[in-house]
């Protein structure tokens, strides 16, 4: 039975959703003002939240605000529910601060229950996929082996001090410890260690075309990839929104342009469409990129055959260059292409 948390300052309204989603076998928790709901969500986890946006002491906004703010909460989704006359403004505003849906009073009861469900399968399929990342990432003995060494050198860890909680990849955080373990380890022995920067081209697009959710699916799918078509002694992790970055040890450059081609086949190869997950809003109809044929970009650079390295500073500025350079001479070529 799925919890759903409603915040309503009109008491009439208030109990009315609370008949609707009872009958609708929900568990229903109720808050009169957007303090409350936010307090209430901390301690009772809802699976979903009903948010009026005016409400005095706190109104939906300022909630949604501190609710997708603190990391207990900002995964539970979010429903605005408002009444007919609000600007077209105000809507923006709760999709921006990262609602999933924003509703009108005076309402179809049934519709409304449908898309609260549709909204929590949604969330059901993210969650899904990023257990099943966890599970193959942690599936990895390398990291337990990791994790034992750290706490043999007096440094209080845990798995979640090591990893993306989106995607199940390592954090960057740890990536760059691990980058000046390998980087001096491949100075001091003379071997060679290769860096792979990726980029999902037009990723901040994408998000504002089809919501943060499918941005979530994209790159918790991407992990996915990258985690089956990476060996064992690489470090991937997640960079930026949009950016992962992988330490390959002991690869020269040749292996370095197989693995990073192999990838990049894999990632491109990929069907990313989700119409259950992507954001149907009316604002956010214009569909000017295909889920179909998402690209990436990519850097690879080796050291010690590049001779501009001499810190692992140098390796990851070089490896941004080389994306960078990547990306140029794509926009020449659709450029080109176009004329």
């Amino acid at each position: 039975m799925p919890t759903i948390l409603i915040a309503e300052d009109n008491n009439e309204m208030r109990e009315t959703l609370e008949q609707l989603f009872t009958f609708y076998k929900f568990s229903v928790i109720t808050a009169e003002n957007g303090k409350i709901a936010v307090q209430k969500s901390q301690n009772d986890n809802p699976d979903v939240i009903l948010l009026d946006a005016h409400m005095p002491v706190m109104d939906g906004f300022t909630a949604c605000k501190k609710l997708k703010g603190n990391k207990k909460t900002k995964e539970i989704p979010v429903v605005f529910l408002s009444a007919k006359y609000i600007e077209a403004d105000s809507k923006i505003t709760g999709l921006e601060l990262g609602a999933d849906d924003y509703l009108l009073k005076p309402f179809n009861s049934k519709e409304l229950v449908t898309r609260i469900n549709a909204i929590l399968q949604k969330n059901q399929v993210l969650k899904e996929l990023r257990v099943n990342n966890e599970e193959l990432f942690f599936s990895n003995l390398t990291i337990n082996e990791k994790l034992k060494q750290l706490k043999e050198s007096n440094l209080e860890v845990s798995k979640k001090d090591l990893t993306d909680s989106l995607t199940g990849l390592y954090n960057n955080s740890y990536f760059l410890l691990r980058l000046k373990e390998e980087f001096n380890r491949s100075t001091r022995y003379n071997i060679y260690l290769t860096v792979i920067l990726i980029e999902i081209d037009d990723f901040k697009q994408i998000v504002q075309n089809y919501g943060s959710q499918l941005g979530d699916y994209i790159l918790m799918k991407m992990a996915n990839i990258i985690l089956n078509n990476t060996r064992v002694v690489d470090i991937s992790a997640k960079y930026t929104n949009g950016t992962f970055r992988i330490l390959l040890p002991q690869t020269e450059s040749r292996g370095g342009q197989i693995e990073s081609e192999k990838l990049k086949n894999a990632l491109e190869s990929e069907n990313y469409k989700n119409e259950q997950l992507a954001d149907l809003n009316d604002i956010k109809r214009k569909r000017k990129i295909d889920l179909e044929k998402v690209t990436i970009s990519m850097g690879v650079v080796t050291f010690p055959t590049n001779k501009e390295i001499h810190s692992e500073n140098d390796l990851l500025k070089l490896v941004k260059k080389e994306l960078s350079i990547e990306k140029s001479n794509k926009k020449r070529f659709i450029v080109k292409s176009e004329k």
